[in-house]
């Protein structure tokens, strides 16, 4: 909701960007991504770690682990001000 939000407060339906804000936007750029990788974390824990469910948690994490850094990459280079707001990528407080 909060990023449907954000188009809705934008004056055109133009090319403009807007920091997302507010819950988990406060620690980290990534929230959907931190969130997803939590739900495969449950769904290892519910299928008693097998190989195959550690194996997707692994590859899921990792993938959104790299997008979560360029997305992060991506507001430091066009948002003047953004480190000052001691954001993390994905994991809040550490990455």
């Amino acid at each position: 909701l909060i990023l449907a939000r954000l188009r809705d407060m934008t004056p055109s339906r133009s090319e403009t960007h807007l920091l997302p804000r507010g819950r988990w936007f406060q620690w980290v750029s990534s929230p959907h991504y931190l969130s997803e990788i939590l739900i495969y974390i449950g769904f290892a824990i519910v299928l008693q770690s097998s190989a195959s469910s550690l194996a997707l948690l692994i590859w899921v994490a990792t993938n959104l682990s790299v997008s979560a850094l360029q997305s992060h990459s991506w507001y430091e280079a066009n948002f003047p001000g953004f480190a000052g707001l001691k954001r993390k990528a994905i994991v809040p407080f550490l990455m």
